[in-house]
């Protein structure tokens, strides 16, 4: 994802062959968005779609692995308050997915959320009420950005707190 040329691209491994996979003309407005505004921030790919944030929309997106058949998988009209945020105040940056679900690090909720890979069921996975503060930052705010996922945990950093946390797939408190 580019933000700065509102498009994301894909390349061959090599680097080689680089062209626009996504751009604003290309995808639906989201139900809370503005037609035009394209920002996309977090990309993440399984075995037939890529995923990807546009924070200007204030949603996740899916498309084909070709860039074909873009679609609004959710919105901030069905994502669901964290303790630790605000109504109507997403910053969805960091996606990652694994053979269920679709994760997201959303910043301005201070939180990781999960939900079906259809979009279905958005739900808190982890909120930042149960975040712990790393104590080297100083600092009482979180910022979860960058997210990936394996067999066994979800991992993100914040940028804030200069720290990457976990948390089991199955739920609980996240660890340092």
């Amino acid at each position: 994802a580019d933000n700065s040329q509102n498009a994301i691209y894909r390349a061959n491994n090599d680097g080689s062959g680089s062209q626009v996979l996504v751009d604003p003309s290309t995808i639906p407005t989201s139900t809370t968005g503005t037609a035009g505004n394209f920002d996309p921030w977090g990309v993440a790919v399984d075995a037939n779609f890529v995923y990807w944030s546009d924070v200007a929309q204030d949603s996740i997106y899916r498309a084909n692995l070709d860039g074909t058949n873009p679609v609004v998988l959710i919105d901030e009209s069905v994502i669901p308050v964290s303790m630790t945020g605000i109504a109507g105040f997403y910053n969805q940056y960091g996606v990652a997915v694994d053979a269920n679900f679709i994760y997201w690090a959303d910043e301005a909720q201070n939180s990781i959320y999960r939900a079906n890979l259809n979009g279905t069921s958005p739900a808190v996975f982890v909120d930042g009420m149960d975040i712990p503060l790393a104590t080297m930052s100083g600092s009482s705010f979180l910022n979860p950005s960058g997210i990936t996922v394996d067999s066994n945990f979800v991992y993100w950093t914040d940028n804030v707190q200069d720290s990457i946390y976990r948390v089991p797939l199955a739920g609980g408190i996240a660890t340092v």
